[in-house]
């Protein structure tokens, strides 16, 4: 059974065929209600075709549409009910604008909309599988209802379509909130980029102290499996601290374990170290001391 997920307590729900019949009841009910918690769902495209959902305000489709034809389908789930509105946006793929309309006269009929530049095999990408009449409807910069169909004009709307210079059609006032620009979308990923190197910085030891200490850890392994009075038996060095557990333990911010020393240090290590009990209980305590040493010394050179 695939993950029935849910965002913002609710408000947001994924939907498609292969969660729960139980589920997906329950979101159709939520979703529909004047007063049900569910106001985005999030379908596939055989479901957001299939189902008939009421007060839908906007639909979105997310890439470039496969026809003409399943594009207004898709647009159709809005304004169900006689007298409403409703917003039908396409978030195309800029690489629909670089495909050369041109490329559609040397295959396939050319009466067909739905025609592709090329062959398609089972390798073939979604550029190629990109159909003339959708490439056309998001290259397009006439009337959008006349290239849909000509009767479309037999009937007012509040709206034509952007391409009339008279139109006060304003995208970003008919959402809830306004489009974010190509600018504040690299802003934002720029943001991300520095809060995941912040977390990172955070999280690990800085580069330029990690030599010293492997080879401190290093040391003192060697010494343990060279002295039978304190190797218990083990004779190899990676029975004891194997090259993985010394790196995990050279990258730990000292941050992360100075404040669990005391009770809680043994605690720490084992989340760090997924060795065995045993093994903590022989070596948890000198690895503790040697990092505690290390940091210490290290913070005084500072000064």
């Amino acid at each position: 059974m695939a993950e029935e997920k849910e965002e913002h307590d609710g408000t947001i729900c994924y939907y498609h065929s292969d969660m729960s019949e139980l589920y997906l009841d329950n979101k159709h009910t939520s979703f529909n209600a004047a007063t049900g918690k569910c106001r985005v769902l999030c379908a596939t495209s055989g479901l957001s075709l299939g189902v008939d959902f009421a007060r839908v305000d906007i639909v979105c489709t997310v890439g470039l549409p496969s026809s003409i034809v399943e594009a207004l389908q898709r647009g159709g789930r809005g304004a169900r009910q006689p007298g409403d509105r409703s917003r039908f946006i396409i978030f195309y793929e800029k690489w629909a604008l670089s495909i050369s309309l041109d490329d559609y006269g040397t295959y396939g009929n050319k009466n067909n909309s739905d025609r592709t530049r090329a062959p398609l095999t089972s390798k073939s990408m979604k550029q190629d599988r990109a159909s003339y009449g959708a490439v056309k409807c998001v290259q397009l910069c006439m009337c959008l209802r006349a290239f849909f169909a000509g009767d479309a004009l037999d009937h007012d709307t509040e709206y034509c379509c952007p391409f009339y210079l008279d139109t006060d059609f304003n995208l970003s006032k008919l959402l809830p909130s306004p489009l974010l620009t190509e600018e504040q979308v690299r802003a934002e990923a720029q943001a991300e980029s520095k809060a995941a190197t912040k977390r990172n910085q955070n999280r690990y030891r800085k580069v330029s102290e990690r030599a010293e200490l492997d080879e401190l850890l290093i040391e003192w392994v060697e010494d343990i499996v060279s002295d039978d009075g304190r190797n218990y038996g083990f004779v190899n060095v990676d029975d004891i601290l194997p090259h993985s557990t010394r790196k995990a333990l050279v990258l730990t911010q000292p941050a992360l374990y100075r404040k669990h020393l005391g009770e809680k240090a043994g605690t720490w290590l084992v989340s760090v170290i997924s060795e065995s009990e045993e093994w903590h209980g022989l070596w948890s305590e000198d690895i503790l001391q040697i990092l505690v040493d290390y940091d210490t010394e290290l913070a005084q050179s500072k000064k």
